[in-house]
C-alpha cells in the first residue's frame, strides 16, 4: 500500500468501518427489541374441571378464551384429572383455576374440608386439605402456586354445626396475612357454569393492561368485571355461547379474596 494516496485508500476502509458500525447497532437494536418483548418469566397455569361438575373448561372456545388472556405463557387444561395428576401439576403452576365439588364429606364428618377428584367412595375419591398442607410442608410454601382460584361451593365456609377445621386454602397456605399470593373463592353455593363465565372474564380483565399502562388488582378486577358484564349483556342481552350473562355478574359480587388482594399480573412476572 506503500505509494498509495491517502484519497485512494478512503474508499476501500470507510466502507468496511461504516459496515461494521451498522452491524453492531443492528444487533443491539434487536436485543433490546427482544428483551422488550419477550415476558420476564414465562408463566404455568393449570385449570382442571372436577369430577363430575358442570364447567365449560373442556370446551376448546372456552379454553381460547384463557389462552389468549395468557398469551406468551403455558395454559394446561385437564378434564377430571386424579389425585396424584392434580398434586403433580399444583407444583409446577403458578396460577391454578378449578371448577370443582367441594365442601364437607357429611354431616357426620366435619374434620375434613375437600375437593372431590373422583367418584364417591372411590379410594381416590376426595382430595383433602390436610394433603394439601402436608405436600406445601414437603416442598415449601415458595413452591406452591401464587393464586388459587376455585369455583366450588364452601370455599370459605366452616361447618354449620360449628367447630374449626384446615379448609383449602389453609391447606394451600393462604391467610388473611399473606403477602404476594392469594386465593379466590366462595362462601356458600355457586353454579360451576357461571363461575367459570365470571373467571373467564376476570381472568382477561386481571392480566390485561390498561389504557393508562396500569394493571388492576385483583380486588379491582373483580369489581370492573362484574360492571363489564352488566354493561354487556345490558347492550346485548344474554349469550352463554359468549359465556356472557348476568347471572355471571351475581356470582362475581360473591367472591371472597383470601390474601393479598392488591395482587397485579405483573407482580407474578
Amino acid at each position: 500500500m506503500r505509494g498509495l494516496k491517502r484519497e485512494s485508500m478512503k474508499p476501500f476502509f470507510f466502507p468496511v468501518y461504516q459496515s461494521v458500525f451498522f452491524l453492531i447497532f443492528v444487533m443491539t437494536a434487536a436485543t433490546i427489541a427482544f428483551s422488550l418483548a419477550a415476558p420476564a418469566k414465562k408463566l404455568t397455569i393449570y385449570c382442571w374441571r372436577g369430577y363430575d361438575t358442570g364447567s365449560y373448561i373442556p370446551s376448546p372456545d372456552y379454553q381460547g378464551f384463557f389462552k389468549r388472556a395468557f398469551e406468551g405463557h403455558d395454559v394446561i387444561f385437564d378434564d377430571q384429572p386424579g389425585k396424584a395428576r392434580i398434586l403433580s401439576m399444583i407444583q409446577k403452576a403458578d396460577i391454578v383455576y378449578t371448577n370443582s365439588h367441594s365442601g364437607y364429606p357429611s354431616s357426620s364428618n366435619l374434620t375434613e374440608h375437600i375437593l372431590q377428584v373422583g367418584p364417591e367412595g372411590s379410594s381416590g375419591y376426595k382430595l383433602t386439605a390436610l394433603e394439601l398442607a402436608q405436600l406445601r410442608r414437603n416442598i415449601g410454601l415458595e413452591n406452591l402456586p401464587r393464586l388459587v382460584v376455585i369455583s366450588g361451593c364452601n370455599m370459605i365456609s366452616l361447618p354449620e354445626e360449628g367447630g374449626r377445621v384446615l379448609r383449602i386454602p389453609e391447606g394451600f397456605g393462604f391467610t388473611p396475612q399473606s403477602k404476594g399470593r392469594a386465593f379466590l373463592g366462595f362462601d356458600g353455593t355457586v353454579p360451576g357454569f357461571r363461575g367459570d363465565g365470571f373467571f373467564r372474564v376476570f381472568f382477561a380483565t386481571w392480566a390485561q393492561k390498561r389504557k393508562d399502562g396500569s394493571y388492576p388488582t385483583l380486588s379491582e378486577a373483580v369489581d370492573e368485571s362484574v360492571r363489564f358484564i352488566k354493561d354487556w349483556t345490558a347492550k346485548y342481552g344474554n349469550n352463554d355461547r359468549l359465556y356472557m350473562s348476568t347471572p355471571n355478574a351475581g356470582v362475581g359480587e360473591k367472591v371472597i379474596i383470601v390474601g393479598d388482594s392488591s395482587l397485579r399480573f405483573p407482580d407474578l412476572l
